[in-house]
């Protein structure tokens, strides 16, 4: 990014789509953003809508590392009183099916660390010890 202001280029960990010569819009972090089959998405967004579902008491999406040339995405949540089935169902309606978690773990709680984040390491270590 550059401006008059600026002494130089400056990397941004933004991704933004410049709409006109004055305007630009936000479309989200470079760490947050993930690209399936084509198509970009958020996983910030996909979270969001994740736990929006009535049900659902925490739930986060996972892209775990892979060798498979076939990008999936996983997620886990809690939700003691849903079926995975009815969470996928409502999902379906929110988000492009590239994007549906394959698969969709049910967790007693989610491994987040004393400083309340949920780390790719834990959450890499919890989908190796469930997709066993």
């Amino acid at each position: 990014m550059t401006a008059p202001h600026l002494s130089g280029e400056v990397d941004l960990n933004d991704v933004i789509e410049i709409t006109d010569d004055s305007q630009f819009q936000l479309l989200g972090r470079n760490a947050d953003m993930i690209n399936i089959a084509g198509k970009r998405g958020s996983i910030g967004d996909l979270n969001q809508k994740l736990q929006s579902i009535q049900g659902v008491e925490q739930g986060v999406f996972f892209q775990p590392d892979s060798d498979d040339a076939t990008q999936r995405l996983t997620a886990f949540i809690v939700a003691p009183d849903v079926r995975q089935e009815d969470i996928i169902k409502s999902l379906s309606s929110k988000v492009d099916p590239v994007f549906l978690p394959r698969p969709l773990f049910k967790v007693d709680s989610l491994p987040y660390n004393e400083t309340g984040k949920l780390t790719r390491t834990t959450l890499q270590d919890l989908y190796n010890k469930l997709r066993t």
